[in-house]
C-alpha cells in the first residue's frame, strides 16, 4: 500500500471509546480484572465530489509494554466494500486486544470512479 498516491479528499479520524473494566469471579474465588479491549471509532469523510470505494484496510497495532507490532491487512471493511459518495461521512466501531499503553494506526485503500487506486493518510491514536 505504501507505493500508492495519497487521496487528498479523504480524511480518516480515530477516536477511543472508553469501556469499563470487567470484573469476573465465581463465588468461591477472588475477583480478577480482565484487560480492557481497545475500542475505536473510525470516521471517514469524503470531501471530494466524486465517489470512492473503500476496498481495503491496513491496521497496525503496537504495544509499548510488550514491544510488539502486529499488522492486519483486509481486502474489505467489515465484510463489505462501502461506496462513499462525495461530501459524505462513514463511521464504524472496532475492537482490538491490545496491551496498554499502545497505539492503533489505520490506512485505507480506495478506488475512484475511474478505477485508480489510492491510499488514505494514516490515522493514528495512542491508547493509555
Amino acid at each position: 500500500m505504501s507505493s500508492l498516491p495519497v487521496i487528498e479528499t479523504l480524511d480518516v479520524f480515530l477516536s477511543e471509546r472508553r469501556l469499563l473494566k470487567m470484573v469476573l469471579h465465581r463465588v468461591d474465588e477472588e475477583p480478577r480484572v480482565l484487560p480492557k479491549p481497545a475500542c475505536c471509532r473510525v470516521f471517514c469523510q469524503n470531501r471530494g465530489t466524486e465517489a470512492v470505494r473503500i476496498i481495503g484496510a491496513k491496521w497496525i497495532i503496537q504495544s509499548r509494554v510488550s514491544k510488539t507490532k502486529q499488522v492486519i491487512e483486509n481486502d474489505q471493511v467489515f465484510n463489505t466494500r462501502p461506496l462513499m459518495q462525495g461530501a459524505r461521512v462513514l463511521a464504524f466501531s472496532t475492537r482490538f486486544k491490545l496491551d496498554r499503553p499502545g497505539a492503533l494506526s489505520l490506512t485505507l485503500l480506495v478506488r475512484d470512479e475511474a478505477g485508480r487506486l489510492y491510499q488514505s493518510r494514516t490515522a493514528t491514536i495512542k491508547l493509555r
